[in-house]
């Protein structure tokens, strides 16, 4: 591998990489199992029609490229399709821990210039303690049980179509960003692009990781840390492999 092999191309999408499994409908993409013994499995051909229905959703209540956005989703996999439908549209996902408080999440909001927060229905209460004039909580979308002042974000995006043409996003277009553990200080915000995203799919995936297509792989990171990006998301399911999630 030479270091050119690691260069995005000028207008790129780390969506295009889980495009390419788009027509496989015997492909496992997720397989999720919790504590009650519950299972679910998310093909790749839902899985990319899940993304197109929440980009759909996200840019239906007026979210454009560029905008940030917190989140703070368990190990589910409406995790997996909040972040695809955000990166696809252009949305930059902001990953936050369950056991951020409300002023860390305040600290989100108003550092990122955060334009929404989307939160499980069990994380839905430090949101509201906020009293703040932040954008975020102008678009509060909970996933799970219907909250007071909050927008079904299930509902809204089974309405959806199930394509979606993707924004374009030029390879150094911000795609993530995270929040340090602020041991000293405030926590920083650090800026993942897109082309990075390649560059890591190809080295730290392939790689270090050892991920190959059609493999069954389990990193328990949740999705309120990088780790989960890093992982998970893009050294799993961009490469055609299965994400088992417990």
């Amino acid at each position: 591998m030479v270091s050119n092999d690691l260069i995005a191309p000028e207008f790129y999408n780390i969506t295009e990489e889980l495009e390419k499994f788009s027509q496989d409908s015997e492909r496992q993409a997720i397989r999720w199992l919790n504590t009650q013994q519950e299972r679910r499995t998310v093909s790749y051909v839902e899985l990319v029609q899940k993304m197109n229905q929440y980009a759909n959703a996200f840019t239906k209540i007026g979210l454009q490229k560029g905008d940030r956005v917190l989140v703070i989703i368990p190990r589910l996999p409406e995790a997996y399709f909040v972040f695809l439908g955000c990166l696809k549209a252009g949305i930059v996902p902001i990953s936050c821990s369950e056991m951020l408080r409300a002023s860390d999440l305040e600290y989100r909001m108003e550092h990122s210039s955060a334009s929404a927060v989307i939160a499980y229905e069990a994380f839905t209460g430090e949101v509201d303690q906020i009293a703040s004039t932040v954008d975020a909580l102008n678009n509060k979308l909970v996933i799970g049980s219907a909250k007071e002042e909050w927008t079904s974000l299930d509902e809204l995006a089974s309405t959806q179509p199930t394509t979606f043409t993707a924004v374009a996003t030029k390879r150094d277009d911000m795609a993530f960003l995270s929040y340090t553990s602020g041991t000293t200080g405030k926590p920083k915000g650090v800026v993942h692009s897109h082309c990075w995203g390649y560059a890591h799919i190809r080295t730290a995936a392939s790689k270090w990781l050892c991920v190959r297509e059609g493999d069954l792989v389990w990193a328990t990171a949740a999705p309120g840390w990088q780790k989960w990006i890093w992982s998970p998301f893009l050294s799993t399911i961009m490469l055609g492999a299965t994400a088992f999630v417990y």
